[in-house]
């Protein structure tokens, strides 16, 4: 028995002390048994590197007499036929399982923690506490006293109350029924305590940065009972008892306990410190520095590096930006300076700030790397399945849950080919869209309805149905597992049979058979996990709640914890690889270059912070109190202390180099380079190397960023693209890169394409005369809505009334059918009243609130109003309550103004409608012509001057009539619905004169209580006067008087002021007018002849600061405007006085040449 420790800092070379070490215990002991222990995460690699190194040595080593294992290993190679290893074995999701039903079953029990098993994380955070607690070895006894020893004063003592309560009963349901790692480590610690074999057994031990408390039970009894233990330590030389370290405390602790354990079992102890160098000597002067400022803190003289490559600092815009440069070096190196892949290691506190572009770098680079990152199997199509098809009938057949479980196309049928199942799902997500199916009709046995006698609808249809038939089968199932009182072993039964019998494990094996065509490996070894982990989870359920009666939500919520915990398992596809891992990972120090992204100083150091039920403020009032032999586990200040000795680890995890790089924006904030780097930098003048392209010129600063051909073409395209934007040159060296480039035999198609960027602009070119004729025809038929949406942008036009394009129809309550309603109740109650011969200002308040309940109703049994009818309560009862209002304002208004509404929906151009009046027909040259119809919603004629009337347009919100507007072709409406009565005289007669244009806005006004000053009389007037007309007036010379009968007072209804004065800025004289009807029709016929022309330009327009033309647009992802690109530009509308515009659109005709038509 002896124990010999191998000390040494990072720099020094242990591992091939020990393995020398190995060499010649082996050599002499042939019939003795060799055990190596290392960190399970590199054992596989270290098994290799140490046969590897074996055999260089002696040449021979058989593989039976020396074996590398992990702890937990260890325990599988002792006690693989003992009973503990026949146990089921205590997986995290059971542990959650267990936990969560103590704390519901305990829960009068508990002080602090009852209740808590439904709070999200709560047994989450309890697990990884009790975690805590049996890996220090903490006892329910240990919580027990604890508790009688702490003050009352602050909640310590409840906790540590209610953990004694709930570790005990865990520790009572485990034991005897599951193996853990505790429970391992015990039985192993006995088995080594009694193997008479271990007198001729020798372990090594390497590599480990810390050991647990169970470890280093373990180690102790190894070194008790073993012929030898050597064990390789990072530490810089034996201390003394009461010697301390900051920076070397972890390891100092390991080497004194196992000592002081060692002299206790009188175990001879010898310490060999190596001084030997593992790393080039620039990295050894790294180490050197390191220790001593993290150890005197004192300043030291700054000094150079024997060589200058040895230490590199690249600084870059963005993590993109970082692994480009780091995946083109690593090609380089390898292509030109006989490296392998293998020598690489690349290092980020925090990968996934990078995950994003590892993949798609590396392997466009042609790099063979293994991502040593966690995935979860919470994020699989295999879970969102479950989860969809419980959601199913829960939510009572949702539309996203219903298409959420659809196309995971886990559930497809065996004789139907994905891609017409695809086809059929959107088919069929399009039809539900557009009709809104609820639950009842998913569920009844008829197919959907069809009247259609199209043969196309008709298949697509039988589509549909198919699908429907689908999800009914599948709710039907899953219905019976939820409804039908069963205990939990039946209804996981009944849920594997549900996958089995609608595919869902014979379409995982496809999804494995087609990943291994691809040569994907990674990616066929998910389905099989995948079932693995479902299955295990399954057992796991069974065995705990067994004939407990099956409740839905805790079954779900055991399948959140088991896939949010379970992780795919992975290896390298291929030994010669680049790894790629967190920084804190334990990482073999076998590479040559060591390239650590995320230097930056939120990452580096990280500020770890411990979220736990008992908090760091907790262990240090436990620590006052606990015997020397008891560890309570690590508190925050202890993990961050240790982050100089974890981060010297890294920086000497490579033999040659160290490369640092930081990005300066790491989630839209600034950063900046890492204080750790700084120090470094600072002390050994390293200049930082920037990674921009941008500002290189010389062939030797761009051989940099050449790597493969499409990533190079990548960095090259950006150079151009910067030139062309600053008008500049680009460099010859460039220019012969991107030479080079073009004569490359291969990826010719790519590399045409990413040059083809250059010349791309965010434009649309006009339409060529033979497709705009093919689109809109010589004569172009359109309304005056279309036409201003033309003004508001060009190439919206053209998808929307060229191309036909279509947002997909929803069944949901919209502006427009919500307007469409409005229309309709208040164009029937008022043809109501007139075929009954009454008007509005004949009716009282409730005749009128009866009238517009009957049309109300009448109208919400249309078709097209059924969205009205289903579950939206509340905005159908806002909606009838608006238009009511509305009605009973207009019945008021007529009342004091003698006016009255003399038709509604008025047609103009509409063949076949009530009141059809001609179109507004322009000939815009010999062969094409524009025609103008429409719909006027009301028309309205003053009681006393029959031969006046004035228009009336429905809005849902605010909108006055602007000049600006009117100047930019955004607002013609009214001017051409006035334009059309004047067009045909034949609803209004030769003699009628319009007075004005005006807007009503429908809605059911509030009146804020400070705006009534303390006269809360005013607020029916003030809620009356929301509803007035904006609008044009035209005067004629009694307009004001015709409008406004009372003098007295401003009009609440009209833009009349007191004393029937005009608003100014609101009249035109009826010659402004006809000079306003002449620009409107200049602006018609301008807007049809760029359409028939192929006009289709990129140009909306800015109306103030907050709003634009874009704003609800349903194709801006089909337009991709972007502000920031030169080519992409808003149209500005500034505001008009009315004498700018009468002078601007005055001088606009006569240039035109409509100054005859004024």
């Amino acid at each position: 028995m002896k124990l010999n420790f191998i000390l040494g800092k990072a720099q020094n070379d242990n591992k091939a002390q020990l393995l020398q070490r190995l060499a010649v215990q082996a050599a002499c002991y042939p019939t003795d048994q060799f055990i190596w222990l290392v960190p399970n995460h590199i054992a596989f690699e270290m098994e290799v590197s140490v046969l590897q190194s074996l055999q260089q040595q002696s040449g021979y080593f058989a593989t039976n007499q020396i074996q590398v294992l992990s702890f937990s290993r260890l325990a599988w190679f002792y006690l693989r036929e003992q009973p503990i290893y026949q146990q089921p074995r205590l997986t995290s999701t059971t542990q959650a399982m267990i936990l969560a039903r103590i704390v519901r079953d305990q829960s009068k029990q508990l002080r602090l923690y009852a209740g808590e098993a439904q709070r999200a994380g709560f047994i989450t955070t309890l697990q990884e506490q009790i975690q805590q607690l049996l890996q220090n070895q903490i006892t329910p006894t240990d919580l027990m006293q604890w508790q009688k020893q702490v003050q009352t004063q602050g909640d310590l003592k409840w906790k540590l109350a209610d953990l004694q309560l709930i570790y005990q009963a865990y520790l009572t349901q485990v034991q005897g029924r599951y193996s853990d790692d505790n429970q391992l480590w015990q039985a192993l610690d006995q088995y080594l305590s009694h193997d008479p074999h271990q007198t001729t057994t020798h372990y090594f031990v390497s590599d480990f940065a810390y050991f647990e408390v169970a470890e280093q039970q373990l180690l102790a009894t190894m070194i008790r009972h073993s012929a030898e233990v050597q064990i390789s330590l990072t530490l810089d030389h034996p201390y003394d008892k009461n010697q301390e370290s900051i920076f070397f405390h972890r390891p100092r602790q390991v080497w004194q306990k196992l000592t002081q354990s060692a002299r206790q079992a009188q175990v001879p102890v010898t310490n060999e410190v190596t001084q030997s160098l593992r790393v080039c000597p620039s990295l050894a002067m790294v180490d050197d520095f390191w220790i001593q400022q993290n150890t005197n803190l004192q300043q030291l003289t700054p000094v150079n590096l024997p060589d200058p490559q040895a230490v590199q600092i690249w600084v870059a815009t963005s993590p993109q930006a970082e692994v480009a440069a780091v995946s083109t070096y690593i090609r380089q190196l390898v292509a030109t300076q006989n490296y392998r892949y293998q020598d690489f290691l690349v290092l980020a506190r925090d990968l996934t700030d990078y995950q994003q572009f590892l993949e798609p770098y590396f392997t466009n680079q042609g790099i063979s790397y293994f991502l040593d990152l966690q995935h979860s199997m919470q994020s699989h199509a295999f879970k969102d399945l479950l989860d969809s098809l419980f959601d199913l009938y829960q939510n009572n057949l949702q539309y996203s849950d219903v298409f959420r479980l659809l196309k995971t196309e886990l559930i497809v049928p065996a004789n139907w080919p994905l891609t017409a199942y695809r086809e059929a799902v959107d088919l069929c997500d399009n039809y539900v869209l557009a009709h809104g199916l609820r639950a009842a009709d998913w569920l009844q046995e008829a197919d959907f309805p069809n009247d259609s006698p199209s043969q196309t609808i008709q298949k697509q249809m039988a589509q549909i149905n198919r699908i429907k038939h689908l999800i009914m089968a599948v709710y039907q199932e899953v219905q019976q597992i939820v409804t039908t009182q069963l205990n939990c072993q039946q209804a996981c039964t009944k849920l594997y049979q549900l996958l089995e019998e609608f595919q869902v494990f014979a379409n995982l094996k496809n999804w494995e058979q087609q990943a291994v065509k691809a040569g994907d490996i990674a990616l066929s070894q998910q389905p099989q996990q995948i079932v693995n982990t479902f299955v295990a989870i399954l057992d796991d359920y069974v065995t705990i709640f067994e004939t407990a009666p099956f409740v839905v939500d805790e079954f779900r919520t055991v399948m959140d914890t088991g896939f949010e915990n379970a992780n795919y398992s992975t290896i390298p596809s291929v030994l010669d690889s680049v790894q790629i891992s967190g920084l804190s990972a334990i990482h073999n120090n076998n590479r040559r270059i060591t390239l650590i992204m995320g230097a930056n100083d939120v990452d580096m150091p990280l500020q770890n912070h411990q979220d736990r039920l008992l908090t760091d403020d907790d262990l240090q009032t436990l620590q006052t109190i606990i015997t020397e032999d008891v560890t309570l586990p690590q508190t925050s200040q202890d993990i961050n202390s240790a982050e100089p000795y974890l981060h010297e680890l890294a920086f000497l995890s490579g033999t040659e180099r160290l490369i640092f790089t930081y990005a300066t924006n790491k989630n839209d904030s600034v950063v900046q380079m890492s204080p750790y780097v700084k120090l470094l930098q600072e002390h050994f003048q390293i200049p930082v190397r920037p990674l921009n392209a941008a500002n290189v010129t010389t062939e030797d600063e761009i051989l940099h960023f050449v790597g493969s051909p499409i990533i190079t073409a990548n960095q090259v395209v950006a150079i151009y693209r910067q030139a062309q934007e600053r008008g500049q040159t680009v460099a010859a060296p460039w220019q012969q890169l991107r030479t080079l480039l073009n004569q490359l035999p291969t990826h010719q198609t790519q590399l045409q394409k990413i040059w083809s960027a250059l010349d791309y602009h965010n434009q649309p070119q006009p339409l060529q005369p033979q497709i705009a004729r093919a689109l809109y025809g010589d004569q172009l038929i359109v309304s005056i809505s279309q036409l201003e949406s033309f003004y508001q942008n060009p190439y919206e036009y053209f998808l929307h009334y060229g191309l036909n394009l279509k947002p997909r129809p929803e069944f949901k309550i919209t502006p427009a059918n919500q307007g469409t309603f409005y229309h309709e109740v208040l164009d029937e109650t008022i043809k109501n009243l007139q075929q009954q011969q009454l008007s509005l200002n004949q009716l009282n308040e409730a005749q009128l609130a009866v009238v517009a309940h009957q049309v109300i109703q009448q109208v919400l049994q249309q078709k097209s109003f059924q969205v009205f009818s289903y579950d939206e309560k509340f905005a159908r009862q806002r909606l009838i309550q608006t238009i009511q209002r509305s009605l009973e304002a207009i019945r008021r208004q007529t009342q004091l103004v003698p006016f009255y509404p003399f038709k509604t929906e008025v047609a103009f151009g509409q063949v076949g409608a009530l009141h059809n009046i001609r179109p507004l027909t322009y000939q815009l040259n010999d062969h094409q012509s524009v025609v103008i119809r429409g719909r006027i919603d009301r028309i309205d004629r003053l009681t006393q001057y029959p031969d006046n009337y004035f228009v009336v347009d429905y809005k849902s919100g605010a909108h006055d009539f602007k000049y600006s507007d009117f100047y930019a072709g955004l607002d013609l409406q009214m001017m051409t619905y006035l334009a059309s009565l004047l067009n045909d005289p034949s609803l209004m007669g030769e003699a009628a004169v319009p007075i004005g244009g005006f807007y009503f806005q429908l809605q059911d006004p509030i009146v804020k209580f400070e705006d009534l000053k303390g006269q809360p009389q005013t607020a029916h007037q003030k809620l009356f006067k929301q509803y007035s007309y904006k609008g044009l007036v035209i005067d004629k010379g009694q307009t004001g008087a015709q409008l406004a009968p009372d003098a007295q007072q401003a009009s609440l209804i009209f833009p009349v002021n007191k004393n029937q004065r005009l608003k100014p800025n609101k009249t035109v004289s009826y010659a402004e007018f006809q000079l306003m009807l002449a620009y409107n029709r200049y602006l018609i016929m301008l807007a049809a002849e760029k359409i028939l022309a192929g006009e289709i330009s990129l140009s909306p327009v800015r109306l103030d600061k907050q709003r634009t033309t874009l704003q609800y647009s349903d194709y801006l992802p089909i337009m991709r405007f972007d502000a920031m690109l030169a080519e992409n530009n808003y149209r500005l509308v500034r505001p008009l006085s009315k004498k700018d515009f009468l002078k601007r659109i005055n001088q606009k005709l006569k240039e035109a040449g409509y100054a005859d038509k004024i």
